[in-house]
């Protein structure tokens, strides 16, 4: 089984929104991030969200998605991935593989989630250790992750929720890097510039 967890806590300051609820066309940023894993073969998704953000939790209820209240979001992406992780390992135990997708990058395809999981299902298979995998573009890695359900009991039980997720990902193993023809694995939104 494959689950998803869409990082969507963020306050977006930079940008001066939350970047879950901007807008893409008649969709959300959410919205999207949920059809791209669901297209992909995710069988459940979860999406964390914050206290202070009431809009996020009914585009949540609207999307039919499960709600992980980050009570720490200002702490980082890191604090959203292990609370997402420790919801998801105990709620949906049975999953091998948990894509986990910064909500703030709308353009990657489905068949880009698709390849990353087969990528790294194919990879465990030949070596055990296989912990992760990250899709670049042009040589340059990009989001989302795909990380096994032992990677996922790795970072949940970190200790520090504050250190960036690209330190414990790297501290704790070396990922597999797909090459993909996806320019949307590279942009993501931060300022109003990037739109």
């Amino acid at each position: 089984m494959i689950a998803a967890i869409i990082l969507a806590a963020g306050a977006g300051r930079r940008i001066g929104t939350p970047k879950a609820l901007l807008r893409r066309g008649d969709e959300t940023y959410l919205s999207r991030a949920v059809d791209v894993c669901r297209q992909a073969g995710c069988q459940t998704v979860w999406a964390t969200t914050r206290e202070d953000l009431p809009e996020l939790d009914e585009e949540v209820a609207r999307l039919g998605v499960v709600p992980v209240l980050n009570k720490e979001p200002e702490d980082g992406m890191f604090s959203s991935v292990k609370q997402g992780l420790i919801v998801a390992l105990a709620e949906d135990p049975d999953s091998q593989f948990f894509v986990l997708f910064p909500v703030d990058h709308p353009e990657v395809k489905s068949e880009t989630v698709s390849l990353l999981v087969e990528s790294l299902r194919k990879e465990l298979a030949k070596d055990a250790n296989a912990a992760w995998c990250r899709p670049a573009f042009e040589g340059r890695g990009g989001h989302p992750i795909v990380v096994t359900s032992d990677m996922a009991q790795a970072l949940a039980a970190d200790p520090d929720n504050k250190r960036p997720l690209r330190d414990a990902l790297f501290e704790m193993a070396e990922p597999l890097t797909v090459e993909v023809d996806d320019p949307g694995v590279r942009r993501n939104v931060n300022t109003p510039e990037d739109l």
